[in-house]
């Protein structure tokens, strides 16, 4: 049977979309490729014309907070495109992403729950053990809502997380108290939340406990590429100079 067609999403939503790696391989470990995502991100956002409250590029998925009236149209370009390039990078063929993505809108107005969602976003590296300070993760977009990175092209400050305080300093000393303390289980608390699997799936595959550290996102198989200008080190140059874009966020 084939998988149930999406309804059309002809509304202007906010949305958490989540993309995995194919078998949650961590085909995203090598930060070049994390570079290379968010140029796709940056060129298919002039495109579709969609604004971009929060990212964060794991080493096995990517979260996204996004607003934009044709949520399909632009999922297929980022995915299709990011799919055919980190493969290329990669040298290897086949599906790069486990399914198309997982969407969750939320409602216009229910800040709390918006809100929630970016903090969801930010905390994933250090709710898996990564890092220890959400500073340290340098493939999202946190450091730029707290004020450490001054330019940022892509992402667009959501107005829930203006409405903090009237001066940056305040936003930012409260957004920061509460992503650190955040859990992940407040992300998928709004009443549009789904869940990747079904009540069956636990009682079939035995559930493993959480370590506190992925160990294999922190040891990357990348140390022992040639640098000396092969094919992999162009790939990402060569498809961002075709844009003229940046590399940076």
């Amino acid at each position: 049977m084939g998988r149930p067609r999406r309804p059309p999403a002809e509304q202007e939503l906010t949305y958490h979309v989540t993309v995995r790696c194919n078998d949650r391989k961590f085909l995203l470990a090598d930060p070049r490729l994390a570079g290379l995502y968010r140029a796709i991100l940056a060129r298919y956002k002039a495109k579709h014309g969609f604004a971009l409250y929060a990212y964060a590029i794991m080493a096995n998925h990517v979260h996204l907070v996004l607003r934009t009236r044709h949520l399909a149209r632009a999922m297929h370009d980022i995915n299709g495109y990011a799919a055919m390039a980190c493969n290329r990078m990669l040298q290897r063929t086949g599906h790069f992403w486990e399914a198309r993505y997982h969407a969750v809108p939320i409602r216009d107005g229910d800040d709390r729950h918006t809100l929630a969602t970016i903090a969801y976003v930010h905390a994933n590296p250090k709710t898996a053990g990564i890092v220890f300070r959400l500073d340290d993760w340098r493939r999202s977009d946190f450091r730029f809502y707290v004020g450490l990175d001054d330019a940022n092209a892509l992402t667009t400050l959501h107005p829930a997380f203006l409405a903090l305080g009237r001066s940056p300093r305040a936003r930012t000393r409260r957004y920061r108290a509460w992503a650190e303390r955040h859990r992940e289980k407040s992300a998928s608390s709004g009443p549009d939340a789904r869940r990747w699997g079904t009540l069956l799936f636990p009682r079939i595959v035995p559930v493993r406990a959480p370590s506190r550290a992925q160990r294999r996102q922190r040891r990357f198989p990348w140390a022992a590429w040639p640098h000396d200008g092969c094919s992999q080190e162009l790939v990402p140059a060569r498809f961002v100079e075709s844009w003229r874009l940046s590399l940076q966020p």
